[in-house]
């Protein structure tokens, strides 16, 4: 599940599911109620033209590793784990409506190879510009095995 509540205090998000079934639920609040604003499924092809990573939300059979959200509640990052190493993807708000905004992954980040455990980890910065995503099975140049990695990201223009 791995809940999240924005800095603010009102968004929530949580993943569920599976593969090929995988979500990540989105509520706000308003005045002391809770609601489901958005649903972001990782089979829509709109956004997700990898076929591969259909099982966003989880990992295999298990919910997504890591969810992230800045204070505001209108960016979020969710990550999912499949047979390339892993994969984040980026979404923000823009009055209610939630659009896919952008996704690291395998043949997009430097040195990622499968095995990696890429997205493990996450941390977001309070104005959702600055993303760390970890890999902590990231293998050195030197031979040292899971070693583990940092990669920084950061959102310039909108």
């Amino acid at each position: 599940m791995n809940p999240e509540i924005s800095g603010d205090g009102n968004t929530f998000i949580c993943s569920s599911g599976g593969w090929g079934a995988g979500a990540v639920h989105i509520y706000t609040k308003s005045g002391s109620t809770w609601s489901e604003q958005e649903v972001i499924r990782g089979n829509d092809a709109s956004w997700n033209t990898n076929t591969s990573a259909n099982f966003f939300g989880g990992d295999m059979d298990y919910p997504a590793r890591t969810l992230a959200i800045s204070y505001d509640g209108n960016t979020i990052a969710a990550s999912t784990e499949d047979e390339s190493g892993g994969r984040v993807f980026i979404f923000v708000r823009s009055g209610s409506a939630w659009s896919h905004q952008q996704n690291f992954g395998f043949g997009q980040v430097s040195n990622q190879v499968a095995g990696n455990l890429f997205g493990r980890s996450m941390a977001m910065s309070s104005d959702g510009n600055t993303l760390a995503i970890g890999a902590p099975q990231f293998d050195l140049a030197n031979g040292a095995q899971n070693a583990g990695t940092v990669y920084i990201f950061t959102r310039s223009g909108t």
